[in-house]
């Protein structure tokens, strides 16, 4: 009896520590998380600092610019105010001496008995006469002038604020995503309602499809995840590809584009070679050079408003390389002996909405991205996942991945995972 006490006893300890030694695992893995979170808050803080700065120096550089320009308006204005008030003050003289001459033609009657005198009055008076009017004219033309030049002055100034406003527009927007164009419909708002309506509807659909060639739930699920998954990688692929392409066209290059540097991100729950497997026979698309989730960055031989423009080009011709890319990503396919992109090409509807997504989140500015994806055996987080149809305090298995506004960033839509109650 007291064996079997003792014996309990000590699978109790032992469970006791199996779970405290797990505990201290997740509060090292949750240290670790924090620390990461803090770092990148703390580059985002520096690197809005930076912004601001620029932004700031911009702003006073622009400000002279205008105060200058304020300065030659108002300089302007006074010219124009003394050439009226000039004018004004030759016209008083005209009148005068247009009254004068009707005076002078009584002075002409009586000079006819002193002829020489009236002749000499007469002729004085003509001569100011078109000599004021010679200056009118020449006032005339240079408050034209003048006018012409201030209205120059002033469409430069408006401009110049136009320009202002744009500069400071494509600085607060490059690579900024909290900063949303509301004109654009395919926003990451809007992307994220159909994210939301490609897993309500068409996962439905394209589950059923699968599961009629007598394949298990968990396996169908798994497969749609990598169609989603594989879609992803040549959509960012391809996004980068379109990148240099742009560059090297624009720069007349012929040799390859070094400028822009890849950093590997993968996707959890896929392992590097399988990425590269997936990417050189079935996409044709060397591993080294497209890999997941590559983000570009600048190089010091160009400067920022470039790259700006380039991926306000791609994002603008995006829908216009819609049909090209989905053409692109069936024929790779096509002959592929991959399970994954055979079930691919057997629901076309959902794989087709799965490249009009992710092409749309992958030309972003930053790109939206798919969420980390949680282990089997992991705490059920409740902010990223809903249920799928049994909830629990674990994960059991994900049935669809989260989105994020960029990576690390914060989630867009939920995914979708199976929970379960561990037992104590």
């Amino acid at each position: 009896m007291i064996d079997s006490y003792v014996k309990r006893t000590d699978e109790y300890i032992s469970d006791l520590k199996a779970k405290l030694s797990i505990a201290f695992t997740e509060k090292y893995l949750i240290e670790m998380k924090l620390k990461d979170n803090f770092n990148l808050q703390r580059k985002t803080i520096e690197n809005l600092e930076k912004n601001i700065t620029t932004r700031d120096k911009l702003l006073f550089e622009k400000d002279e610019q205008l105060y200058a320009q304020e300065r030659q308006i108002k300089k302007i204005t006074k010219q124009l105010e003394d050439i009226m008030n000039e004018e004004l003050s030759h016209r008083g003289k005209v009148n005068a001496i247009q009254s004068e001459s009707k005076g002078n033609t009584h002075d002409k009657d009586i000079g006819n008995r002193d002829g020489s005198k009236t002749k000499v009055i007469i002729k004085e008076s003509d001569f100011d006469k078109e000599k004021i009017e010679k200056e009118l004219t020449e006032l005339k033309t240079k408050l034209e002038l003048t006018l012409s030049k201030l209205q120059e002055t002033e469409t430069e100034l408006e401009n110049t604020k136009t320009r202002l406003s744009k500069a400071m527009g494509d600085k607060l927007t490059d690579n900024n995503p909290n900063i949303a164009d509301l004109s654009d419909k395919n926003r990451p708002t809007k992307l994220a309602e159909r994210y939301a309506e490609l897993y309500d509807n068409h996962w439905t659909d394209a589950f059923d499809v699968l599961q009629a060639f007598n394949q298990g739930e968990e396996t169908v699920i798994e497969i749609l995840i990598n169609i989603l998954k594989n879609v992803m990688i040549f959509c960012q692929s391809k996004a980068l590809e379109q990148i240099k392409t742009l560059k090297k066209v624009l720069a007349f290059a012929n040799e390859p584009v070094s400028t822009g540097v890849l950093t590997l991100r993968t996707f959890d729950g896929i392992k590097p070679f399988k990425i590269k497997s997936v990417l050189n026979q079935c996409y044709n698309i060397s591993f080294e050079s497209y890999i997941p989730n590559a983000s570009l960055q600048i190089s010091e031989d160009v400067s920022p408003d470039f790259w700006k423009v380039l991926k306000d080009a791609r994002k603008a011709l995006s829908g216009i390389s819609l049909e090209n890319l989905h053409q692109m990503f069936i024929s790779n396919g096509q002959g592929s002996t991959n399970d994954t992109i055979k079930s691919a090409l057997k629901v076309g509807k959902f794989t087709r909405e799965c490249i009009e997504i992710c092409w749309y989140m992958a030309v972003q500015d930053p790109p939206v991205t798919l969420g980390p994806i949680s282990d089997k055996g992991s705490v059920f987080n409740a902010d990223m996942y809903k249920a799928y149809t049994v909830s629990g305090t674990h994960v059991d298995f994900v049935v669809w991945p989260p989105l994020l506004l960029h990576e690390h960033g914060p989630i867009l839509a939920k995914g979708v995972a199976q929970g379960y109650v561990r037992k104590p």
